[in-house]
This record gives C-alpha cells, sequence and structure tokens, in this order.
C-alpha cells in the first residue's frame, strides 16, 4: 500500500510540475494543485493508506476520510519527490 502511495506521489510530482508551467502557476496554487491531484487520485484508485497503519492499533477511520488524508499526504510528499529529485 505505501508502494502506491509513493507511486501516486511521484505521478503527482510530474503533474504538478507540467501545470505548474503550462500556466504558470506560483506559491500556493502549486500546492493545492498538488493536494487536489493527490486526494484525485487516492479517491479514483481507492487508496486508503492510514486504515492499513492503524489497522493493527484498532482505528479505523471513515473510507472517504482515509482517502482525503491519503490524498494530502500523497499531494505533500510530491513536494518532497520533487525535492529529492533536485527539481
Amino acid at each position: 500500500m505505501l508502494a502506491a502511495v509513493a507511486a501516486a506521489a511521484i505521478f503527482v510530482t510530474k503533474f504538478t510540475e507540467y501545470v505548474k508551467n503550462e500556466f504558470n502557476l506560483r506559491g500556493r496554487l502549486v500546492s493545492l494543485v498538488a493536494m487536489g491531484a493527490g486526494v484525485a487520485i487516492a479517491f479514483g484508485f481507492g487508496i486508503e493508506a492510514f486504515s492499513v497503519m492503524l489497522g493493527d492499533f484498532g482505528v479505523a477511520p471513515e473510507a472517504w476520510v482515509d482517502k482525503v488524508f491519503t490524498g494530502l499526504t500523497i499531494g505533500a510528499g510530491a513536494g518532497f519527490a520533487s525535492d529529492v529529485a533536485g527539481r
């Protein structure tokens, strides 16, 4: 599951860079694009990383909450992946 989140973050990084360059976005708009794309991917592919990580502790968040937080994590990870790649 975490590999899916990492792969999604890499995809969101590329998508965000494309949108940023195409529409000349700066600042918070770039972050909003990344977060929105991350949430869309989490819902589209049914990625629920937090239920997997917290399941051992007996915590089971609602599916939509899990997907929103997973998507926000993917979007934030997109910035991290971009930094690691040196872009």
